[in-house]
Protein backbone atom coordinates (compact mmCIF):
# COMPACT_ATOMS: atom_id res chain seq x y z
CA UNK A 1 0.00 0.00 0.00
CA UNK A 2 1.32 3.34 -0.73
CA UNK A 3 2.14 5.55 2.30
CA UNK A 4 1.16 9.27 1.14
CA UNK A 5 2.65 12.02 3.48
CA UNK A 6 -0.09 14.08 5.36
CA UNK A 7 0.56 17.63 4.09
CA UNK A 8 -0.11 18.11 0.67
CA UNK A 9 0.50 21.62 -1.45
CA UNK A 10 -2.45 23.27 -3.21
CA UNK A 11 -2.17 26.21 -5.36
CA UNK A 12 0.39 27.69 -3.23
CA UNK A 13 -1.20 26.63 0.15
CA UNK A 14 -0.23 23.67 2.23
CA UNK A 15 -3.23 21.24 3.71
CA UNK A 16 -3.94 17.87 5.03
CA UNK A 17 -6.96 17.96 3.13
CA UNK A 18 -6.83 19.17 -0.38
CA UNK A 19 -10.09 19.15 -2.25
CA UNK A 20 -10.24 19.29 -6.01
CA UNK A 21 -13.61 21.02 -7.61
CA UNK A 22 -16.15 18.52 -8.44
CA UNK A 23 -15.82 20.46 -12.33
CA UNK A 24 -12.29 19.81 -12.60
CA UNK A 25 -11.27 18.79 -16.03
CA UNK A 26 -8.49 16.79 -14.83
CA UNK A 27 -10.82 14.61 -12.38
CA UNK A 28 -13.10 14.58 -15.02
CA UNK A 29 -11.79 13.62 -18.61
CA UNK A 30 -7.91 13.50 -17.45
CA UNK A 31 -7.19 17.17 -18.76
CA UNK A 32 -3.63 17.57 -16.79
CA UNK A 33 -0.18 16.77 -17.21
CA UNK A 34 2.16 15.53 -14.12
CA UNK A 35 5.59 15.05 -13.09
CA UNK A 36 7.05 12.56 -10.78
CA UNK A 37 10.32 13.26 -8.64
CA UNK A 38 12.25 11.14 -6.33
CA UNK A 39 13.31 13.29 -3.46
CA UNK A 40 16.60 11.47 -1.39
CA UNK A 41 17.22 12.05 1.85
CA UNK A 42 15.26 15.71 1.76
CA UNK A 43 16.80 16.39 -1.71
CA UNK A 44 14.55 16.56 -5.05
CA UNK A 45 16.07 15.23 -7.69
CA UNK A 46 16.25 16.93 -11.20
CA UNK A 47 14.08 19.76 -10.22
CA UNK A 48 15.16 21.95 -12.97
CA UNK A 49 14.35 19.19 -15.58
CA UNK A 50 11.18 18.13 -14.62
CA UNK A 51 9.99 22.03 -14.06
CA UNK A 52 11.50 22.51 -17.75
CA UNK A 53 9.27 19.33 -19.24
CA UNK A 54 6.16 20.98 -17.30
CA UNK A 55 6.14 24.54 -18.67
CA UNK A 56 6.96 22.30 -21.98
CA UNK A 57 3.62 20.18 -21.51
CA UNK A 58 1.74 23.52 -20.88
CA UNK A 59 2.92 24.83 -23.77
CA UNK A 60 2.02 22.23 -26.16
CA UNK A 61 -1.46 21.98 -24.34
CA UNK A 62 -1.78 25.57 -25.42
CA UNK A 63 -2.42 26.19 -21.67
CA UNK A 64 -1.54 29.33 -19.78
CA UNK A 65 1.98 29.28 -18.33
CA UNK A 66 2.81 28.28 -14.91
CA UNK A 67 4.98 30.17 -12.39
CA UNK A 68 7.86 27.68 -12.04
CA UNK A 69 9.56 29.26 -9.17
CA UNK A 70 6.51 29.22 -7.07
CA UNK A 71 6.09 25.22 -7.68
CA UNK A 72 9.59 24.71 -6.82
CA UNK A 73 8.97 26.89 -3.82
CA UNK A 74 5.94 24.86 -3.02
CA UNK A 75 8.18 21.37 -3.67
CA UNK A 76 10.96 22.72 -1.37
CA UNK A 77 8.46 23.76 1.75
CA UNK A 78 6.58 20.41 1.24
CA UNK A 79 9.45 18.62 1.43
CA UNK A 80 10.35 20.47 4.64
CA UNK A 81 7.07 20.69 6.46
CA UNK A 82 6.39 16.61 6.10
CA UNK A 83 9.95 16.10 7.54
CA UNK A 84 11.49 14.04 4.55
CA UNK A 85 15.02 14.80 5.41
CA UNK A 86 15.95 10.50 5.40
CA UNK A 87 14.99 8.10 2.73
CA UNK A 88 13.50 7.96 -0.47
CA UNK A 89 10.29 9.57 -1.81
CA UNK A 90 7.91 10.23 -4.33
CA UNK A 91 7.21 13.77 -4.52
CA UNK A 92 4.40 14.43 -8.06
CA UNK A 93 3.65 17.37 -9.11
CA UNK A 94 -0.33 17.52 -10.97
CA UNK A 95 -1.64 19.91 -12.64
CA UNK A 96 -5.05 20.22 -13.88
CA UNK A 97 -7.13 22.65 -15.99
CA UNK A 98 -10.32 24.06 -14.26
CA UNK A 99 -11.22 26.13 -17.43
CA UNK A 100 -9.38 27.82 -20.31
CA UNK A 101 -7.27 30.33 -18.07
CA UNK A 102 -7.48 28.57 -15.13
CA UNK A 103 -4.53 25.64 -13.95
CA UNK A 104 -4.87 23.78 -10.54
CA UNK A 105 -1.57 22.96 -9.10
CA UNK A 106 -1.82 19.70 -6.75
CA UNK A 107 1.77 18.53 -4.71
CA UNK A 108 2.04 15.46 -2.50
CA UNK A 109 4.82 12.81 -1.65
CA UNK A 110 5.01 9.03 -0.53
CA UNK A 111 7.33 6.66 0.19
CA UNK A 112 8.98 5.65 -2.30
CA UNK A 113 9.83 1.49 -1.86
CA UNK A 114 13.06 0.40 -2.75
CA UNK A 115 13.00 -1.11 -6.79
CA UNK A 116 14.75 -4.62 -6.48
CA UNK A 117 18.18 -4.98 -8.06
CA UNK A 118 16.71 -6.06 -11.37
CA UNK A 119 13.97 -6.06 -13.40
CA UNK A 120 11.82 -8.19 -16.20
CA UNK A 121 9.53 -7.06 -18.88
CA UNK A 122 7.31 -8.40 -22.01
CA UNK A 123 5.93 -6.76 -24.90
CA UNK A 124 1.93 -6.10 -24.52
CA UNK A 125 -0.59 -6.90 -27.52
CA UNK A 126 -1.27 -2.90 -28.02
CA UNK A 127 0.26 -0.06 -30.06
CA UNK A 128 1.64 3.45 -29.00
CA UNK A 129 -0.11 5.64 -31.17
CA UNK A 130 3.18 7.54 -32.42
CA UNK A 131 1.23 10.20 -33.99
CA UNK A 132 -1.47 11.04 -31.62
CA UNK A 133 -2.26 14.73 -30.68
CA UNK A 134 -0.82 13.94 -26.98
CA UNK A 135 2.53 11.89 -27.92
CA UNK A 136 5.41 12.98 -26.02
CA UNK A 137 3.00 14.84 -23.31
CA UNK A 138 3.09 13.20 -19.99
CA UNK A 139 -0.71 13.38 -19.11
CA UNK A 140 -2.85 12.58 -16.64
CA UNK A 141 -4.76 10.65 -18.79
CA UNK A 142 -2.54 7.62 -18.00
CA UNK A 143 -4.87 4.88 -17.96
CA UNK A 144 -3.79 2.80 -21.23
CA UNK A 145 0.01 3.01 -19.69
CA UNK A 146 -1.22 1.51 -15.64
CA UNK A 147 -3.45 -1.43 -18.03
CA UNK A 148 -0.55 -2.36 -19.74
CA UNK A 149 1.56 -2.76 -17.09
CA UNK A 150 -1.07 -4.64 -14.74
CA UNK A 151 -1.38 -7.00 -17.99
CA UNK A 152 2.10 -7.14 -17.67
CA UNK A 153 2.01 -7.60 -13.81
CA UNK A 154 -0.94 -10.49 -13.71
CA UNK A 155 1.92 -12.60 -16.41
CA UNK A 156 5.05 -12.40 -13.78
CA UNK A 157 6.36 -9.29 -15.61
CA UNK A 158 7.27 -5.62 -13.89
CA UNK A 159 6.96 -3.64 -16.67
CA UNK A 160 5.11 -3.99 -20.29
CA UNK A 161 7.15 -2.73 -23.05
CA UNK A 162 4.73 -0.93 -26.42
CA UNK A 163 5.77 -1.08 -29.75
CA UNK A 164 4.44 1.35 -32.20
CA UNK A 165 2.20 1.62 -34.89
CA UNK A 166 5.29 0.95 -37.37
CA UNK A 167 5.96 -1.84 -35.82
CA UNK A 168 9.43 -0.41 -34.01
CA UNK A 169 10.40 -0.84 -30.02
CA UNK A 170 8.98 2.29 -28.60
CA UNK A 171 8.41 2.58 -24.87
CA UNK A 172 7.71 0.95 -21.19
CA UNK A 173 4.29 1.93 -19.85
CA UNK A 174 6.02 3.65 -17.04
CA UNK A 175 9.81 4.01 -18.39
CA UNK A 176 11.84 4.46 -21.04
CA UNK A 177 13.86 1.63 -23.07
CA UNK A 178 17.71 0.72 -23.90
CA UNK A 179 19.27 -1.81 -25.26
CA UNK A 180 22.87 -2.18 -26.03
CA UNK A 181 23.43 -3.80 -29.51
CA UNK A 182 27.59 -3.95 -30.91
CA UNK A 183 28.44 -2.39 -27.42
CA UNK A 184 26.48 0.79 -28.40
CA UNK A 185 23.78 1.95 -26.43
CA UNK A 186 20.82 2.80 -28.02
CA UNK A 187 17.03 4.32 -27.24
CA UNK A 188 13.77 4.80 -29.57
CA UNK A 189 13.91 8.19 -30.95
CA UNK A 190 10.98 10.46 -30.20
CA UNK A 191 9.69 10.16 -33.59
CA UNK A 192 8.91 6.51 -32.17
CA UNK A 193 6.42 8.09 -30.11
CA UNK A 194 7.99 7.85 -26.33
CA UNK A 195 7.79 10.23 -23.63
CA UNK A 196 10.88 12.09 -23.51
CA UNK A 197 12.02 11.08 -20.19
CA UNK A 198 14.43 12.80 -17.59
CA UNK A 199 16.87 9.88 -17.29
CA UNK A 200 16.52 9.19 -20.63
CA UNK A 201 17.32 13.20 -21.37
CA UNK A 202 20.33 12.85 -18.60
CA UNK A 203 21.99 9.44 -20.61
CA UNK A 204 21.75 11.21 -23.94
CA UNK A 205 22.95 14.59 -22.49
CA UNK A 206 26.16 13.09 -21.47
CA UNK A 207 26.23 10.83 -24.26
CA UNK A 208 26.24 7.87 -22.38
CA UNK A 209 23.59 6.41 -25.24
CA UNK A 210 21.87 7.86 -28.57
CA UNK A 211 18.63 7.40 -30.38
CA UNK A 212 17.78 5.19 -33.27
CA UNK A 213 14.73 3.54 -34.70
CA UNK A 214 14.99 0.42 -33.23
CA UNK A 215 12.78 -2.82 -34.59
CA UNK A 216 11.83 -5.60 -31.86
CA UNK A 217 13.86 -8.04 -33.30
CA UNK A 218 16.23 -5.86 -31.13
CA UNK A 219 14.76 -7.35 -27.80
CA UNK A 220 16.19 -11.08 -28.82
CA UNK A 221 19.57 -10.35 -29.94
CA UNK A 222 20.42 -7.16 -27.71
CA UNK A 223 23.16 -8.47 -25.19
CA UNK A 224 21.64 -6.05 -22.34
CA UNK A 225 18.43 -3.68 -21.45
CA UNK A 226 17.93 -1.63 -18.93
CA UNK A 227 14.66 0.52 -18.21
CA UNK A 228 15.10 3.72 -16.80
CA UNK A 229 12.62 6.43 -14.84
CA UNK A 230 13.18 9.55 -12.64
CA UNK A 231 12.31 6.70 -9.78
CA UNK A 232 14.44 3.53 -10.60
CA UNK A 233 16.99 5.36 -12.05
CA UNK A 234 19.22 2.93 -14.53
CA UNK A 235 17.04 -0.31 -13.91
CA UNK A 236 19.00 -3.60 -15.75
CA UNK A 237 16.46 -6.24 -17.46
CA UNK A 238 17.36 -9.64 -16.28
CA UNK A 239 14.61 -11.26 -18.36
CA UNK A 240 12.57 -10.32 -21.23
CA UNK A 241 9.14 -12.59 -22.36
CA UNK A 242 10.92 -15.80 -22.21
CA UNK A 243 14.48 -14.88 -22.76
CA UNK A 244 17.00 -14.31 -19.87
CA UNK A 245 19.35 -11.66 -20.49
CA UNK A 246 23.41 -11.36 -19.15
CA UNK A 247 23.81 -11.44 -15.50
CA UNK A 248 26.80 -8.81 -15.54
CA UNK A 249 25.62 -6.27 -17.81
CA UNK A 250 29.17 -4.27 -17.86
CA UNK A 251 27.52 -1.53 -19.41
CA UNK A 252 24.50 -1.04 -17.95
CA UNK A 253 26.37 -0.92 -14.27
CA UNK A 254 29.20 1.56 -16.08
CA UNK A 255 26.40 3.67 -17.18
CA UNK A 256 24.14 3.28 -13.81
CA UNK A 257 27.60 4.26 -11.95
CA UNK A 258 27.56 8.01 -14.26
CA UNK A 259 23.92 8.46 -13.71
CA UNK A 260 24.27 8.61 -9.87
CA UNK A 261 27.47 10.96 -10.77
CA UNK A 262 25.49 13.31 -13.00
CA UNK A 263 22.41 13.70 -10.72
CA UNK A 264 25.07 14.28 -7.91
CA UNK A 265 26.95 17.35 -9.28
CA UNK A 266 23.29 18.55 -11.22
CA UNK A 267 21.71 18.92 -7.45
CA UNK A 268 25.04 20.84 -6.13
Amino acid sequence: MTEYCPTFWLNGELTHQPMIAATNRGLLAGQGVFETLKVVNGRPQLVHRHLDRLMRSCHLLDWPMLDAAAIATGIRSLIQVNAATTGEYRLRVTCTQEDSSEITVLIGMSVLNPWPATTSCTLVPWARNESSALTGIKTTSYFENIFAMNWAQARGYSEGLFANSRGNLCEGATSNIFVVIDGEVATPTLASGVLPGITRGVLLDHGLAHEKELALDVLKHCTEMFLTSSTRGVHPVEKYGERLMSASWPLTKKISEEYAQIVAREMN
